[in-house]
């Protein structure tokens, strides 16, 4: 799991075109709306990025006034006049790496395809359109996470992407293999593969306390595993086809340290080569004739 790339794009030219666009459809209400807040909005901005590291101590939104709050929100629906919103997400999400265009930042799994509003435009519509706020993400993650952002202690809830220091902690998210040794039956083939999150303690407590928020919310241990049958799948098909168990271990480790340098070490994926590329108990059963046939039994948590 790596940070993605702020964007850096002019939040006030952004909204300066968004209320010119709406000015030239003749919707005035709005637009005499947004002349109105300008200087709030602005405002907000500049607030925003003061406290990027600590939004949880940003003050809540001064805009209350229904109609405002539509008027700002609106501007993040797709207009009539050109889909500027549209290209702004677009940029966003051009500036990152390859593996964050392909891989949602939140949980590693889906395509970013949507985007978070990672504090949520119901109680801050200030921040609708402006983009250190947007977060892209795959809509799994956007539906678990919704308009959560803080707990009923105050603390953030969600690993902000943008801002959160994420890169270079040290390994938090442990990939284990075992297998029931005591059956006589064809679960005696199924591995039982999950993930877990754990501060060996060199994370701060309060980095570590958001992140073990982050996971717990948006149940991604549990949906790792459901990952785990194909990956076991791909392993499994070499094997059946012939290859030698030392030339796919060889593989595998230079998988992990493409996916250390490309991912980070708490990535889901990195995380299970780690866990599989030397595990010798693993390959014994994957030689088995009757793995092939029952590895899928047991390896998903129920």
């Amino acid at each position: 799991m790596k940070k993605l790339v702020p964007p850096r794009l002019d939040a006030m030219d952004i909204y300066s075109t968004l209320k010119n666009n709406v000015n030239r459809v003749n919707t005035l209400d709005k637009y005499d709306r947004l002349c109105t807040l300008e200087g709030t909005v602005f405002q907000r901005y500049d607030d925003y990025l003061a406290t990027t590291n600590n939004l949880e101590l940003l003050s809540i939104s001064t805009i209350t006034d229904e109609n405002d709050k539509v008027a700002l929100e609106s501007c993040y629906s797709r207009n009539p006049n050109g889909y500027f919103e549209g290209r702004v997400v677009t940029q966003i999400i051009e500036i990152q790496t390859p593996q964050h265009k392909n891989n949602c930042p939140y949980c590693g799994l889906d395509s970013p395809r949507t985007i978070d509003h990672y504090l949520p435009i119901s109680d801050f519509p200030e921040y609708s359109v402006f983009p250190p706020n947007l977060i892209p993400c795959c809509s799994y993650c956007n539906s678990k996470k919704n308009d959560r952002w803080l707990g009923v202690d105050g603390q953030r809830l969600f690993i902000n992407m943008y801002y959160d220091n994420i890169d270079n902690l040290q390994k938090y998210l442990f990939c284990n293999t075992r297998f029931d040794n005591e059956r006589t039956d064809e679960y005696y083939f199924a591995p039982l593969i999950t993930f877990a999150i754990q501060n060996t303690g060199v994370i701060p407590i309060e980095t570590y306390r958001v992140i073990e928020s982050h996971y717990t919310k948006l149940d991604l241990t549990k949906q790792f595993s459901k990952k785990i049958e194909e990956q076991i799948s791909v392993i499994m098909d070499k094997v059946y086809h012939g290859a030698r168990i030392e030339v796919i271990q060889e593989s595998l480790n230079d998988d992990y340290d493409n996916h250390i340098r490309m991912y980070g070490r708490n990535f889901w994926r990195t995380s299970f080569l780690e866990e599989i590329k030397g595990n010798a108990l693993f390959f014994d059963r994957v030689k088995e004739p009757e793995f092939r046939d029952y590895f899928h039994l047991k390896h998903i948590v129920k």
